[in-house]
């Protein structure tokens, strides 16, 4: 059995509809408690554009005592890219379920990462969802 930490997986999700801070919010509390991972720490939003540079939107940055979730979202495309990255499994149907319960899921890609020293050199195991 790996060695908790020595990997990783990475979800990177597109989603499409109405994106707001309280909703990427709401769902990002909705996605940890489901997975049965842990908040640590409040929050972080970062509001763009930022002295004219960047898209209009906002990215919101969640630690996990597991890793982290984040939201790129892009107001004037009505979407988002969230990403869900954690050194403990976790079901990626349970994730999409919740997604789909306010967004269009459009794309899921799914990758593993490692850091342990037994492991060998890899690349391009994503997995593509959908």
């Amino acid at each position: 059995m790996a060695r908790f930490g020595s990997t990783v997986t990475l979800a990177a999700i597109t989603v499409i509809g109405e994106i707001t801070k309280e909703g990427c919010s709401e769902i990002t509390e909705r996605i940890i408690k489901r997975i049965g991972m842990s908040a640590v720490h409040f929050p972080v939003i970062y509001r763009y554009p930022v002295d004219g540079k960047g898209g209009s939107g906002f990215t919101l940055i969640q630690p996990i005592s597991e890793s982290f979730l984040v939201w790129d979202t892009w107001e004037k495309l009505n979407g988002a890219y969230f990403f869900l990255c954690s050194c403990k499994g976790f079901k990626m149907t349970d994730v999409i379920e919740e997604l789909e319960k306010s967004f269009h899921v459009k794309q899921v890609l799914v990758g593993e990462l490692s850091i342990a020293d037994d492991e060998k050199v890899s690349r391009g195991n994503l997995d593509v969802h959908r």
